[in-house]
């Protein structure tokens, strides 16, 4: 049975983009269905590591105090790695966050401000029937539980934000995604107390370089470890990942962190995909579900957030009258707003996989460090929610 009464908008996906747009959209005044699979606060691969940028879009929205959680400690040093050379960036440079806590809280901020919450909720976004108009068509999507409940739930707008490869876009195939040829398997260990180290304090993340893959290392606010990596997929196939992680650290001189072996590894699809399209009839798609690619220094999060600061004005003119000429206007806004520093990531990606190319670079940017540390700067600019959502 479709839910009653209509929705203006459903979510699908409760990370950082999905719950901030919820929380933006139910605050227009809009009534806001947020759907997540998970029951309970969820891991994510992910380097847990939030820029300036995300952090400003987050205290504009009044949400800064979700950063303050005993689970959050400050950035204020990247230091990268490679072949014995060393370059340090000082200076305020975001924050390491646990993303099952994190996560939570923007989901129960999303839930304050009005939305209702669909936990455990598996959605797909059903076709549009060839004979219905768009006038009571909007778009209908189906629910189904782990305890084998389904139930279809209609919205004038979906805004997708369910992750990479978007599962609940599958029989949507105008939406499918183009994976980049070379791209790289992400993979994160879970925060575990059993990871033990010296030498690794909570306000530096270390960004271990290697020819066939980068990691990097983080510690929260409580001592736990917070580690993620892409890899190239010849080493994803190997299954020894935990040797992977030991050997980078070693090659660059770190310290030991004790117990890898015994912490469990979960993996994501390949990292550089973008799909054919970002937006469709009554469809936006968000944060990773937009198009993805390998971050450096922590913009994944702020590129999602980023998003959904953008969207509440558009959200808000396509519930009261659908125009074909929204999806294009969604499109443009990505392009330009949002994604307008991935060309930086793009270009540093395909450099760090080039020995030949990455090792004299590398080389120069340790020896003068002043020259690359704008590039980091510009990646964790702060941004306006106000310019963005203009």
């Amino acid at each position: 049975m479709i839910s009653a009464p209509r929705w203006n908008v459903a979510v699908i996906g409760g990370g950082p983009g999905g719950a901030l747009a919820a929380l933006l959209l139910a605050r227009a005044g809009l009534r806001v269905a947020l759907i997540e699979r998970s029951t309970a606060p969820r891991y994510k691969v992910c380097g847990g590591c939030l820029n300036e940028r995300g952090l400003s879009i987050l205290n504009e929205c009044g949400l800064g105090e979700t950063l303050r959680s005993e689970l959050t400690a400050s950035l204020r040093r990247i230091v990268f790695h490679s072949a014995g050379r060393n370059m340090a960036i000082a200076g305020q440079v975001g924050a390491v966050v646990n993303r099952a806590t994190f996560d939570a809280a923007l989901v129960s901020a999303a839930v304050d401000a009005g939305a209702q919450l669909f936990a455990g909720a598996t959605a797909t976004v059903e076709p549009i029937a060839a004979d219905a108009t768009d006038a009571i068509a909007g778009r209908t999507i189906e629910l189904r539980y782990a305890n084998g409940a389904s139930g279809l739930l209609a919205a004038e707008l979906v805004v997708v934000a369910d992750g990479l490869g978007s599962p609940s876009l599958r029989q949507l195939s105008e939406f499918d995604a183009v994976t980049a040829p070379d791209s790289r398997m992400g993979f994160g260990l879970l925060p575990r107390p059993s990871l033990v180290s010296d030498g690794y304090e909570p306000s530096t993340l270390r960004m271990v370089l290697a020819d066939d893959g980068y990691l990097g290392i983080a510690r929260l606010a409580d001592g736990r470890f917070c580690i993620g990596a892409a890899v190239d997929a010849a080493v994803a196939r190997q299954h020894k990942l935990h040797q992977w992680i030991a050997d980078a650290i070693a090659r660059c001189g770190l310290p030991e962190i004790h117990g890898l072996a015994d912490v469990a590894i979960r993996g994501t699809r390949p990292l550089t995909r973008r799909p054919a399209r970002t937006a469709g009839h009554r469809i936006f798609l968000l944060g990773d579900a937009a198009g993805y690619t390998e971050p450096i220094t922590g913009e994944g999060m702020a590129w999602a957030l980023a998003g959904a600061a953008a969207l509440p004005p558009l959200a808000v003119a396509a519930c009261r009258r659908w125009r074909p000429e929204f999806a294009m206007d969604w499109q443009r806004t990505l392009r330009q707003e949002v994604y307008c520093g991935q060309y930086v990531n793009r270009f540093l990606a395909a450099v760090l996989r080039r020995p030949r190319y990455a090792r004299p670079v590398f080389a120069a940017a340790a020896a003068f460090p002043g020259f690359a540390a704008p590039v980091v700067r510009r990646l964790n600019r702060p941004q306006s929610v106000a310019r963005i959502a203009a």
